[in-house]
């Protein structure tokens, strides 16, 4: 995976897009053939982000209905394949309605993902761009960036968030209020060991990039995958971290 600088303020296009009251939030599910990984946990997730937007309701016969639907799409899959579920909820202040998009994960990757190669973004985050757990996010796809504040400090990916890695052992940048903490994250954060080695928050700046032998992306729906380079800073993988961080990750998890 392989990033590039860019300057940018998305600040406008969310005021615009998505005002306090409605919005939509998104999850993505990994799914194979009768099987539904983190299903409580995405659901916890998006319950928190439509409270956000102002829906105050319990959800257990929302989420109930829909986790129906979701298995009745799974099982209508091919069994032979992974996939990953974009679970969409959209509010528009007075009836909640929800989306399912199924995508093969072996075909949906992004192309900058079987690059390896990531690109830098400074974004200002406005307060309610994100939630502690779920991306509000406008109209149409985000751009597959590392995401830099102001302060240089790293957040995560666009879609994904990111750990670094060194002899001494593993960082993931801390949460500031800006972060989403995706459900991976708090899974690795939890074993707090990656590989034999220790794996803490930490303060990251951009700076600091290049003093990282190692770096990962992670994602509920992918697991771990390999970054290669971020910007003009170069790094190294090793192929059997990722393979056996993925396999416990699902090994670990609820399914339904």
């Amino acid at each position: 995976m392989k990033l590039r600088a860019l300057n940018g303020d998305g600040q406008q296009i969310v005021e615009n897009e998505i005002p306090r009251g409605q919005g939509s939030c998104f999850t993505t599910i990994r799914v194979k053939h009768d099987r539904i990984w983190w299903w409580r946990e995405h659901c916890q997730r998006l319950e928190q982000s439509l409270s956000f937007l102002g829906l105050r309701d319990s959800l257990e016969d929302f989420f109930q209905v829909a986790l129906k639907e979701l298995k009745e799409l799974v099982r209508s899959l091919p069994a032979s394949k992974t996939w990953s579920v974009r679970f969409h909820c959209y509010w528009n202040g007075q009836e909640l309605t929800y989306g399912f998009i199924p995508r093969d994960c072996a075909i949906s990757v992004p192309r900058v993902l079987q690059s390896k190669k990531l690109s830098s973004l400074r974004n200002e985050y406005p307060p309610f761009l994100k939630t502690d757990s779920l991306l509000i996010y406008p109209p149409g796809e985000e751009p597959p960036y590392l995401l830099i504040d102001q302060g240089e400090q790293v957040q995560e990916g666009s879609f994904f968030n990111i750990i670094f890695g060194n002899e001494y052992g593993w960082v993931t940048p801390r949460s500031s209020g800006k972060l989403l903490n995706g459900l991976c994250r708090q899974w690795l954060l939890k074993r707090k060991v990656l590989n034999s080695l220790p794996l803490v928050e930490k303060e990251i700046f951009y700076q600091d990039l290049a003093d990282y032998r190692h770096c990962y992306a992670i994602n509920a729906a992918r697991g771990l995958w390999q970054v290669h380079e971020i910007d003009d800073m170069k790094y190294t993988s090793d192929s059997k971290i990722e393979l056996k961080m993925n396999e416990d990750f699902i090994n670990e998890s609820n399914q339904f």
